[in-house]
């Protein structure tokens, strides 16, 4: 009996603890289980705090890239020497430009090049210019700079070397071709011309402007058939520039065929009022047939035109003196003789002309103002 009880007072013992113990267990299991729930729904404010810090500081490091600061540094040293540039303050920004000299990009380069060219220190400007092409032998604009300031030079061989370089690198690069334009002009070279608008016009089409220029140098040249080919092209190109109607005309004056030139140029000198080489070119050809008045008027309508066109004014005093209008031939005269001295004949012309018309007074102060003009 007693062994029975014993045995159930230790089953009941160990049944015990084991309940206990299952409490145990089961609460220290359930405060764990909480705060990771815990930890789920509500983040922790370090967290949070740690989160706001990385975001301020990614957009931050955005802002300010380490590159930046040259960048601009370098865009702002450019952008001042082009506003020097702009105001022709080339004695300032030259001095600027040589002292950064082993650290100057292109386009800082070629400032200094044109800034000593438009400041017309021509030898500075071909030192600077050969440095641009000693690290470019193909950059058309400093060869083409190079060239202009021998040209400045009245060095028209070494000028025609460069802008020959320049034409090859780029056929239709127009401020070398201009060059080269400049020096056969000087010297009448009209074969050499005809060939630059003839390849150009080969390259590129027959634009209004290379027609223009064909037409120029073939009237001027008297190559009639071309001439009037080329003229004609050029008015229906572009019926607005004068000069296309005016030498047509004066090819057909060429031509001896006065009366189609009169019209042609008569045309001209009404349809562009404005144009002094249309005017002119008109009263000339009037000149000659003799009819001063008309003359006399298209004479004045270039003066009006263009004060500062010396042919002008000589055949407004001429004219007007055969017109018996000394105050003007005087007022003609005054203007000719700042251009050229040698227009004081006409001032002794025109006092012939005043003494046989009794005008002696007027006749004095012609010969005064020739023994002025052509002293």
């Amino acid at each position: 009996m007693n062994k029975k009880k014993n045995f159930l007072i230790k089953l009941l013992n160990t049944s015990f603890l084991k309940i206990v113990f299952c409490l145990i267990l089961s609460t220290v299991s359930a405060f764990p289980e909480e705060e990771l729930t815990l930890d789920e729904e509500n983040p922790s404010p370090s967290v949070k705090i740690e989160s706001n810090s990385q975001n301020k500081t990614v957009p931050t490091e955005k802002k300010a890239p380490v590159a930046a600061p040259q960048i601009e540094t370098k865009n702002t040293f450019l952008n001042e020497m082009t506003v020097l540039f702009e105001k022709k303050e080339y004695a300032k920004m030259t001095p600027i430009l040589w002292a950064k000299i082993d650290s100057l990009n292109r386009s800082e380069m070629l400032l200094l090049v044109k800034a000593h060219y438009y400041n017309k220190e021509y030898a500075e400007s071909i030192r600077a210019g050969n440095l641009m092409v000693s690290k470019d032998e193909k950059d058309e604009e400093a060869l083409t700079f190079i060239g202009l300031s021998h040209l400045r030079r009245k060095k028209d061989r070494e000028a025609k070397e460069f802008f020959r370089k320049a034409s090859e690198i780029n056929p239709v690069y127009t401020p070398a071709l201009d060059g080269l334009v400049e020096i056969y002009e000087k010297n009448n070279n009209f074969y050499e011309l005809r060939l630059i608008y003839l390849d150009l016009i080969k390259k590129v089409g027959e634009k209004s402007e290379y027609l223009k220029r064909l037409c120029d140098i073939d009237t001027k040249d008297g190559v009639n058939d071309l001439a009037i080919e080329y003229c004609k092209k050029a008015v229906n190109s572009d019926p607005k520039i004068p000069e296309n109607h005016v030498n047509l005309g004066l090819v057909y004056k060429n031509m001896g065929e006065l009366e189609k030139a009169k019209n042609l140029l008569k045309q001209a000198a009404n349809k562009f009022p404005k144009s002094d080489l249309a005017q002119l070119q008109y009263a000339l050809l009037l000149e000659e047939q003799k009819n001063y008045i008309e003359a006399y008027k298209f004479f004045n309508l270039c003066n009006k035109a263009n004060a500062y066109v010396e042919r002008c004014w000589v055949g407004f005093a001429s004219t007007s003196y055969q017109l018996l209008k000394f105050a003007d031939a005087h007022a003609g005269l005054k203007k000719a003789c700042t251009f050229n001295r040698k227009h004081s004949i006409i001032g002794r012309k025109a006092a012939v002309q005043a003494r046989n018309a009794k005008q002696a007074e007027w006749a004095r102060k012609l010969e005064t103002l020739s023994d002025i003009c052509g002293n």
